[in-house]
């Protein structure tokens, strides 16, 4: 399922709380000339200066919508956002019955302080931050217009979009690289700053985020936190080094960000397994709806047991929270295609692990939820029926296989003997291992 890659400066994830007073409405001439003194800051303790100028304006909640909107259409059809809820709903990490990109979007407007646009090469304050809180944002936007003007951030983003992983991977190294420079000038400039608030700050967003998906709030939140983490990986939180190197050559998945080692460290450098979908393997008659790859974040949510499939109650639980898993360790490389033949759905991965024990371990940790994707399926069959949409309320399927180090899970309806037969393992080609 892939990221948005929208480029906010969420308020949960920043360094320190300020001041939030009606008195201190901003003007747009107060607001440049803070961006300026903010800009020259960003330049000295990254030293590289901003090719271009960049433009700041305060913008309100239409504002902020119409960006969503505008990110949305950019980077993705109406089709394949209709794929990938349908995906998320068979995997079982969203209610068959919520509105994913509305549940989304409610919980991104919860938090976001501010926002950049590289279509435009400008960034947003949002019109109910001013004081302190207002330089802390207009810090990590700043990080994004140079990293953008460097980097160009949209080519990155577009040049993943056939990989979910890839593209998460490198957004967490866009916010990870925003959110570092953003602490590191909030420490340097503390002094200045109002933290008698941090308390009020730290609970902006909670009610939201108490009753998120892990499936939403997990990849958001992570990128930030893990990203800039990552960061650390090489020389440590200050190096200016570990930035350029990244963006000169990206991480290339969940699982490296998550185990910086794995990128950073040629000794345990581990890239991912290019698994390939096989069009000449599928069943006669089935089209292809949506295809990517999940990686290791995606497949320790898949796997996360049904009790601990919860919101975050409160601050200190944002640093508790686990991005990956004993079950998706061990990630080598996966694959999924979402099918459709008539009224019939079916969603197949192919997965690779380390070492068959990591094979093993995945493997039982979704036989336990099986019978909750079994039901899950089924709900959602009965109430798009209710609802007199496309899909018929039969052969609701699952099927779980293994083969050494490959996993194979297939969870669908409609679809009979010809997809869920035992004995098939599946539609996926694997690189030889002798050739590369």
């Amino acid at each position: 399922m892939r990221p948005i890659a929208f480029l906010f400066a969420l308020l949960t994830c920043s360094a320190a709380g300020a001041s939030i007073r009606a008195d201190d409405e901003l003007t747009q001439e107060k607001l440049e000339e803070i961006t300026a003194e903010i800009r020259e800051d960003i330049e000295e303790m990254r030293g590289q200066e901003f090719p271009r100028p960049v433009s700041v304006a305060v913008t309100d909640a239409e504002g902020f919508l119409e960006y969503v909107k505008a990110r949305i259409d950019a980077m993705t059809t109406p089709e394949e956002l209709a794929a990938e809820e349908l995906t998320a709903k068979l995997f079982g990490l969203i209610p068959y019955d919520m509105d994913y990109l509305g549940e989304m979007i409610e919980l991104v407007e919860s938090q976001v302080g501010g926002f950049y646009d590289p279509s435009t090469e400008g960034f947003y304050l949002m019109s109910s931050f001013t004081g302190g809180m207002a330089k802390i944002i207009l810090a990590h936007e700043l990080v994004h217009a140079l990293d953008d003007q460097l980097y160009d951030l949209d080519g990155g983003f577009e040049a993943r979009k056939s990989n979910a992983d890839a593209l998460w991977a490198y957004q967490a190294l866009v916010e990870g690289s925003g959110t570092a420079l953003m602490n590191r000038w909030s420490v340097q400039n503390m002094a200045t700053l109002d933290v008698g608030d941090m308390m009020e700050m730290a609970q902006m967003g909670m009610d939201e985020l108490k009753e998120a998906q892990p499936f939403l709030y997990k990849p958001l939140l992570g990128a930030y936190v893990r990203g800039e983490k990552f960061l650390q990986g090489e020389e440590g939180a200050k190096s200016n080094e570990s930035v350029k190197k990244a963006f000169a050559a990206p991480p290339l998945s969940s699982e490296q960000v998550l185990h910086p080692e794995k990128y950073w460290d040629p000794e345990e450098r581990d890239d991912p397994v290019a698994v390939e979908i096989d069009a000449e393997r599928l069943p006669d008659g089935w089209t292809v709806l949506a295809e990517n790859t999940m990686g290791e974040l995606q497949l320790a949510l898949l796997t996360e047991p049904l009790k601990k499939r919860k919101g975050i109650g409160n601050p200190l639980q944002m640093m508790a929270v686990q991005y990956t898993s004993k079950a998706a360790k061990g990630w080598g490389g996966d694959r999924y295609v979402l099918l459709a033949k008539g009224d019939a759905r079916v969603i197949h991965l192919a997965s690779t692990w380390d070492r068959e024990k990591d094979a093993i371990e995945f493997h039982a940790a979704v036989e336990e939820l099986v019978p909750y994707l079994e039901d899950s399926v089924g709900g959602f069959t009965r109430w798009q029926a209710e609802r007199q949409e496309v899909f018929a309320a039969a052969g609701v399927g699952v099927k779980l296989e293994r083969d050494g180090s490959k996993v194979f899970l297939t969870i669908g309806f409609g679809a009979g003997d010809e997809v869920f037969a035992k004995g098939d393992l599946g539609w996926a080609v694997f690189p030889d291992p002798e050739d590369g």
